[in-house]
């Protein structure tokens, strides 16, 4: 701008604009509690809602000083004038992390601690959920700042549209005919399709959020491992359950579950078996048709609903390996040495997530164990 510009900017109204959160740490709402007389949900809002207008007519100098403050602490900020356009954003996004490898966990778990403001062991808490689901109500602007933070550090981050997401509802065999008594009673399920049969444990399917929260409203009461998920972010682990010995069923093995040759050999013959690991909703319709087309059978088993126990069958470093097993495990300290000692089976059942961490873990410091279902 010309000199004249510049002279009327600086004595023309001025509004901060934050455009992300950034790098900011959990402590930036606080921060702005303490220095402005807002609201403190009002200033959640403009950080993880954001682009959203903060705080203005000021000074334009006034807003400049402002504007590089908040950015040294990792906001992403503009200063407009107060009639200058922008387009905000809003509560628009559920966020979940994908967990596919477990080597920087602990790295993602300090990260979250010091994005929410959360304990660590409440960090690891939520990672070893399945699933792993770290936000909600945020902006556009917010994700892209999630996935500039953890993607990263080796994890992926799935957004869902709140106002488009989809739910469905999973229980366990052993609570089915009560589950599905009370979902029939909820007359808003009646019009909703039967769900997929290949999804094990899946009692009811393509809920929209209403629907969705309306049910759990129903049944959050009753005392059954009943869960409503969003399919943005189910995950499956794909079973085998019978298979013919050929050659196209051997070289679907080797392509869709980068399997040696000389391991896909011998799947057929250990009907049923996992094949597929921690595969996205529709990536295991896709398995589930071409394994239909080869005249072979399987199922989905989502994540959530899985819990597992870990067996130790060799020990490296006694000391570590028990005090992973009170850490991540949740092992009671006496116990997780006796468990060493013994070379025995942990009795405390772990989510996915939880026992593949572990697993990985412990054979960082010499610790082999096997996962079995609980």
């Amino acid at each position: 701008m010309d000199a004249a510009e510049a002279a009327a900017a600086s004595v023309s109204p001025r509004r901060i604009v934050v455009r992300s959160v950034g790098t900011a740490g959990a402590g930036i709402v606080g921060a702005l509690r303490h220095a402005l007389p807002l609201p403190e949900e009002y200033l959640a809002a403009c950080v993880y809602q954001a682009p959203a207008a903060l705080i203005g007519p000021i000074d334009d100098g006034v807003a400049r000083s402002v504007a590089e403050a908040l950015a040294r602490v990792g906001l992403v900020v503009d200063v407009l004038g107060v009639d200058e356009p922008f387009t905000p954003g809003g509560p628009d996004y559920d966020v979940a992390l994908g967990i596919g490898q477990f080597e920087r966990l602990v790295d993602v778990a300090q990260e979250i601690a010091a994005f929410l403001g959360v304990t660590p062991e409440r960090a690891r808490e939520m990672l070893c959920a399945c699933p792993a689901e770290l936000i909600g109500k945020v902006s556009a602007n917010t994700v892209d700042a999630i996935r500039q933070r953890f993607e990263p550090l080796g994890v992926s981050v799935h957004a869902s549209r709140r106002a488009s997401a989809v739910f469905d509802i999973f229980c366990p065999d052993s609570h089915r005919g009560e589950a599905c008594r009370i979902v029939r009673e909820t007359s808003l399920l009646r019009e909703h399709a039967d769900p997929p049969t290949q999804f094990a444990g899946c009692i009811a399917g393509g809920l929209d959020r209403q629907t969705a929260e309306s049910v759990w409203q129903r049944v959050r009461s009753a005392s059954i491992p009943l869960r409503i998920l969003n399919r943005d972010f189910q995950r499956f682990d794909v079973r085998l359950e019978e298979a013919a010995d050929t050659p196209e069923t051997m070289a679907f093995l080797v392509e869709s579950a980068s399997m040696p040759e000389r391991i896909a050999r011998r799947i057929p013959g250990r009907t049923p078996i996992f094949t597929h690991h921690d595969v996205p909703r529709q990536e295991a319709l896709d398995l589930l048709d071409r394994i239909s087309r080869l005249r072979a059978r399987a199922t989905a088993h989502v994540l959530a609903m899985q819990r597992f126990r870990l067996q130790l069958v060799r020990v490296g470093n006694a000391d570590s390996s028990a005090r992973l097993l009170e850490v991540l495990g949740g092992v009671d300290a006496a116990e997780a040495r006796a468990v060493v000692r013994a070379m025995g089976t942990v009795n405390r059942p772990a989510t996915a997530h939880q026992a593949r961490w572990l697993q990985h873990e412990l054979q960082r410091v010499g610790t082999e164990v096997r996962m079995f279902m609980a």
